[in-house]
């Protein structure tokens, strides 16, 4: 796992990036529950970009989705056949504007992209390079 927290202005995004184990599924759900135990725990906005060896019918995943605030912005973004997937993005204190599945060659599965935004306040969107004033 690789915690950073990125800088934007006086505002700051929590990034959480993963990858799951895949070959024992004992060992697996033990890696899932501590990759979304640590990132349940960070302060929004926070992005987890994981491969999570986890299809999103998995019921912890869902558990944890219904629960956390978090947001599934693969399937809120509206990417294509992202119902097999085992790459996640996950956002909390972030709005999803749209998400892509990319067929790069670069994996043994799909890629997929999200776009992220500071959540809107009284409809502006939130200006971290302003210190996000319109909070």
């Amino acid at each position: 796992m690789l915690l950073v927290e990125l800088g934007f202005g006086s505002e700051s995004v929590a990034v959480l990036v993963a990858h799951v184990t895949r070959s024992n599924d004992s060992e697996r759900r033990i890696q899932l529950d501590s990759v979304l135990d640590l990132f349940a725990s960070l302060d929004p906005p926070a992005i987890l970009l994981a491969d999570l060896n986890t299809a999103p019918g998995d019921p912890r995943i869902r558990q944890f989705l219904a629960e956390s605030g978090s947001v599934d912005a693969i399937t809120s973004g509206g990417a294509d056949r992202a119902e097999h997937r085992v790459d996640w993005i996950l956002a909390r204190g972030l709005d999803c504007l749209s998400a892509d599945r990319v067929e790069s060659g670069a994996s043994d599965h799909p890629l997929f992209t999200a776009r992220l935004a500071w959540p809107v306040v009284n409809s502006r969107p939130v200006d971290p390079a302003q210190g996000g004033a319109d909070r």
